[in-house]
C-alpha cells in the first residue's frame, strides 16, 4: 500500500493561498504589505503576523477580505493559482 502523505490543514491551505493573493496584488500595485493589510482589514500588522502564525481569523473574516480584495483587483493582473483544501478521510490502519 503506498504510504499517505501528510495533508495539510485547512489553515495552512488558506494562510498559503492569502499569500499568493496578497503576493499577485503587491505585485500589481507596488502596495506594502502593511498597506493592503490596512487597506483590506483595517490593521496594518495583522497580515505580517498572519503569515507569521502569530494571529488567526475567522473564516467569516477571511472571506470578507477576499472579497474586498477581488473587488479592488487590479485591472489586467493575474488571479494567483489557489490549493483547494481538501480533508483527508481517516487512516484506515487507525484503529478505533
Amino acid at each position: 500500500m503506498a504510504r499517505r502523505t501528510k495533508t495539510p490543514t485547512i489553515a495552512q491551505v488558506l494562510r498559503e493561498n492569502l499569500r499568493a493573493i496578497v503576493g499577485a496584488y503587491r505585485a500589481a500595485t507596488r502596495a506594502s504589505l502593511s498597506a493592503v493589510s490596512k487597506r483590506f482589514y483595517g490593521n496594518a500588522n495583522f497580515l505580517q503576523l498572519f503569515f507569521a502564525r502569530e494571529h488567526s481569523v475567522s473564516l467569516d473574516k477571511y472571506d470578507a477580505f477576499v472579497d474586498a480584495i477581488r473587488a479592488e483587483w487590479p485591472s489586467g493582473a493575474e488571479w494567483p493559482y489557489l490549493r483547494a483544501a481538501l480533508i483527508a478521510p481517516p487512516d484506515p490502519k487507525r484503529e478505533g
